[in-house]
């Protein structure tokens, strides 16, 4: 069961946390939700799709990894590395986690973000992790990067849900369906997957286009619908495994 606690340098001082990528970590996803703030080095690696969530059946973002249930195309199980140059923020952040705390008496927000840990992690690893806090408490560099990753995350939630809201006010977000076959006949039929109306984005006044365009939304949309085209970089990984 998770433990989830704030971070600090006293309580959490010799903590150490793996760098490694593996299946008991939880890695071997064949989806990992990803966001506008991280969108622009995202689309060069991985077909980017909307896709509903089940509970509330609102539109998310995710970068596709697989395309049978557990499988991460990217995981290295030889020597349990990510073989990509771009790493989803959601996976690279490791047993971290955004929190809030009520700073007000600091003269703070009521619900500032915080960094908790989650001591129950499988990615906590005394012997031969990371140090995540310096000899004398101050942030290694490992932790510095962790609070850049949950940083994309933070504000790329509400960014991402802004986003996805214009696109579907706009009416640009379309079913696609992939019908795949590999090397050795085995064949994907993957649905519930969406992506941008190409048709529809050229169809857009020029007002709406503006709008998009201040907004960076534009760029975004470019962006989701080229990225159809890393399916073919997964096919190749899937038939060389």
């Amino acid at each position: 069961m998770a433990q989830h606690v704030l971070l600090d340098n006293v309580s959490h001082h010799d903590l150490k946390v793996s760098p490694l990528f593996k299946a008991e970590f939880g890695d071997n996803v064949n989806t990992a939700l990803t966001f506008s703030t991280e969108l622009e080095a995202m689309q060069r690696v991985y077909p980017l799709f909307f896709r509903k969530d089940p509970a509330t059946h609102r539109f998310q973002l995710v970068a596709m990894l697989g395309f049978n249930k557990d499988e991460n195309l990217f995981l290295n199980s030889a020597n349990h590395t990510w073989q990509a140059e771009v790493i989803p923020a959601v996976m690279a952040k490791g047993p971290f986690l955004i929190g809030f705390q009520d700073q007000s008496n600091r003269g703070g927000s009521d619900q500032a973000p915080v960094v908790h840990v989650d001591m129950q992690s499988p990615k906590i690893d005394k012997e031969a992790g990371i140090p995540v806090f310096l000899e004398h408490g101050g942030n290694s560099p490992y932790l510095e990067h962790i609070n850049s990753l949950l940083l994309t995350i933070y504000h790329g939630m509400t960014e991402t849900e802004n986003m996805l809201t214009a696109f579907t006010e706009m009416d640009l977000i379309e079913p696609v369906e992939l019908d795949i076959t590999l090397n050795n006949g085995e064949q994907h039929k993957l649905h519930g997957n969406y992506t941008i109306s190409t048709e529809k984005l050229a169809a857009l006044s020029g007002e709406q286009l503006q709008a998009l365009n201040q907004s960076s939304y534009l760029k975004a949309a470019f962006f989701i619908a080229s990225s159809l085209n890393n399916v073919k970089k997964l096919i190749a990984i899937k038939n060389n495994k």
